[in-house]
This record gives C-alpha cells, sequence and structure tokens, in this order.
C-alpha cells in the first residue's frame, strides 16, 4: 500500500520513542509478568539494527527537534531510546549493550523504586504469584470479579485483567484496591524482589 515507505519518510522528519522497563536472560522467574522485562538477546539484535538503520539520538537532540524542527529531514529516521522505573537491569544488562553499539538512551528513575519500595504493579504480580488460595473473588467498582488462581497461566490471565482494572482508576483508587487485594490475598510481599 505505500504506508511503510510514507510512514519511514514521516519518520526522519520527528523522533521515534522506543520505550524499555528492564531486561532478562532466558528466564523470568519470580514474576508472573515478564512482558515488562525484554530478553537481552532480543535487546541486542535490536540495537544491532538500530545502530545500522536509525540514527539513535540523545534527549537533548530530541527536545531539540522537538522545539525547533530541522529545515531539512535527516538521511536517517532518528529514534531515543529510553528504560522506565530505574530497573537494576537498564546498568546491568543493558548498558553494556547500550555501549557494544555505542547508543545513547534515557533513563527515567522512580525514586521510591530505587530506594528500595515495590511499585505497584510489582506488589500485585508477587502477591498474585504467591497466593495459596485457589480463587480470588473481590468487588472492585461495583463489580464482582472472580478469577481462579489453580494455574500458572490462571494467575497471569489474573494479574492481566486486574491490572487493566486498575490502570484505569485514580491514584488514590489504585492505592485502595491494591491494599485490599494484598489483605484478600494474606500474603506477605515485603521480601520479594521481581
Amino acid at each position: 500500500s505505500g504506508f511503510s515507505r510514507w510512514r519511514r519518510h514521516r519518520a526522519r522528519e520527528g523522533v521515534a520513542v522506543l520505550t524499555f522497563h528492564g531486561l532478562r536472560g532466558s528466564d523470568a522467574s519470580g514474576v508472573l509478568d515478564a512482558s515488562l522485562h525484554e530478553p537481552e538477546t532480543s535487546f541486542r539484535q535490536l540495537c544491532a539494527f538500530l545502530a545500522e538503520h536509525y540514527r539513535v539520538i540523545t534527549a537533548e537532540e530530541a527536545l531539540a527537534i522537538a522545539t525547533t524542527p530541522p529545515s531539512f529531514p535527516g538521511l536517517k529516521p532518528r529514534v531515543l531510546i529510553t528504560f522506565d522505573d530505574g530497573y537494576a537491569s537498564n546498568l546491568k544488562r543493558a548498558l553494556p549493550i547500550l555501549r557494544e553499539f555505542d547508543l545513547p538512551a534515557l533513563v527515567f528513575v522512580s525514586t521510591a523504586f530505587a530506594d528500595g519500595e515495590l511499585l505497584w504493579f510489582q506488589k500485585l504480580d508477587l502477591a498474585l504469584a504467591q497466593a495459596a488460595g485457589e480463587r480470588l473473588t473481590v468487588r472492585i467498582g461495583g463489580t464482582l470479579y472472580d478469577w481462579p488462581l489453580g494455574s500458572l497461566l490462571e494467575r497471569r490471565q489474573a494479574l492481566s485483567e486486574l491490572l487493566a482494572l486498575l490502570t484505569r482508576l485514580p491514584w488514590e483508587g489504585v492505592q485502595h484496591e491494591l491494599a485490599r487485594l494484598l489483605e484478600l490475598l494474606k500474603v506477605n510481599i515485603d521480601g520479594g524482589r521481581p
């Protein structure tokens, strides 16, 4: 249809942003939702591709382009690589790969997380992974939900649906519902780390 060619042309005029959270090795043990942690091998392949076909830019360059668009498009499409939350894998796994391909990246660090506090979605993940019960029945926003927790797949499904429900709530609602869920699941997640 020509859409891909048109999109590549348009990308040369602006900046695409690739956002990651963390990287992982071949397994994702300890968490139900490994989707936030890209496999290290995939990230290395992506960086090799970006180094060859794109101009990976710094945050300062992206800001300059956003505030004063260049009078002519770049020869290669531009991309900014970012990481959210400040996982240790940003330093231990991503940085060596970024250095290997001489690519800049921007890390947004959640200060409470860096100080050792789990993020809300990590707490929910760990609680569902450790819950002893076979079901979770809870009323959220006036609707009664009932999730089976008998298998790993069922726990992952419950987590996915709960994350979708909770992210629609205001922050106070997320905190309230999370506290209720942790109480219902009767688990101690203080020692767990994803």
